[in-house]
């Protein structure tokens, strides 16, 4: 008879940070995709929070702790889900295309943020039924007419003098994130800000990926508000 392996314990400290990303996320409101995109973000492609080690875990709970400080606190409101039921598409280009969607999405361009909605445009736009099925071609066209969505409400994409000017201001606040994602988020604070009558300001040059993004909910929530006035 075969002995039965036991199963191991759960890590205590491990369980902890789990709770708090968990919780933490949702008093932000950030959906289950979203908290996935933050992570594989900062933690190399990774977007299980099991697949991070014990020092990535301890760092984003941190980092979901600072959004929620960043966001003064606020409590916990519903977000629509982003994706839907149905089922991401993979590869960089999808996700490029995705994160331009979205964005028009918190500039109030749009009412539906999910992959099926995505799919929909994809379809009458290129003529395929979903981005599962675009070649390379037919996605750099997609994103080609996402930007230029994007640019029309605002939203200019960064070029490369912009990214190197945002990586160097963060660089000597002591921030390692940078590139093209994070100073994409910058740009479209600004042009929400800008969607508000607020001011310029370039405070989001220091801001960690995570405070950024809790930040553009905010701000997204407050324009399609105003928009339903």
């Amino acid at each position: 008879m075969t002995a039965t392996r036991a199963k191991a314990p759960a890590d205590p400290a491990r369980t902890r940070c789990y709770a708090a990303i968990h919780a933490g996320a949702k008093a932000l409101g950030w959906d289950e995709e979203l908290r996935r995109q933050v992570m594989a973000q900062r933690y190399g492609g990774k977007r299980s929070a099991k697949d991070l080690s014990d020092a990535e875990l301890r760092d984003f709970a941190r980092h979901i702790g600072d959004a929620q400080q960043a966001a003064g606190k606020k409590p916990p409101r519903r977000q629509p889900a982003r994706a839907g039921k149905r089922a991401l598409a993979p590869g960089q280009l999808a996700a490029k295309a995705r994160a331009l969607w979205l964005s028009l999405y918190h500039l109030g361009e749009l009412a539906d943020p999910s992959e099926a909605a995505l799919d929909a445009w994809v379809q009458r736009q290129a003529g395929v039924a979903s981005l599962r099925f675009a070649d390379q071609e037919t996605a750099d066209r997609v994103i080609r007419g996402l930007r230029n969505w994007c640019t029309r409400c605002g939203f200019a994409q960064p070029d490369a003098g912009t990214v190197r000017l945002i990586d160097t201001t963060r660089q000597h606040a002591g921030l390692t994130d940078g590139g093209y994602g994070i100073a994409s988020k910058v740009q479209l604070v600004a042009a929400l800000r800008e969607r508000l009558g607020q001011p310029w300001s370039n405070d989001t040059y220091r801001m960690s990926g995570a405070d950024l993004d809790a930040l553009i909910e905010q701000l997204g929530h407050r324009v399609k508000a105003r928009a339903q006035r």
